[in-house]
């Protein structure tokens, strides 16, 4: 639910197609619960994950899951920038 309004708020200006927004906002909107947002917490919260660990590698590809779930694999591009 988290990520999934992360990338919402951070494509908007990116998709210029209005019904694509209008999928993912109706799609955000149907996965909001106080149950739902409860798990995804706890489950983004249950080991530490500092920057640059392999912990913090398994969550983002959680994340990435979780977002190609719920929009479907072709609608999500994944950029995994290293430093």
């Amino acid at each position: 639910c988290g990520a999934l309004f992360l990338a919402l708020f951070f494509t908007r200006d990116i998709i210029k197609d209005r019904g694509t927004i209008n999928r993912f906002l109706s799609i955000f909107e149907k996965s909001i619960s106080a149950t739902s947002m409860e798990s995804t917490l706890k489950d983004l919260t249950k080991k530490p994950h500092y920057a640059g660990t392999q912990e913090n590698e398994e969550v983002g590809k959680d994340i990435a899951e979780k977002l190609k779930k719920a929009l479907g694999e072709k609608n999500v591009k994944i950029y995994n920038e290293t430093y």
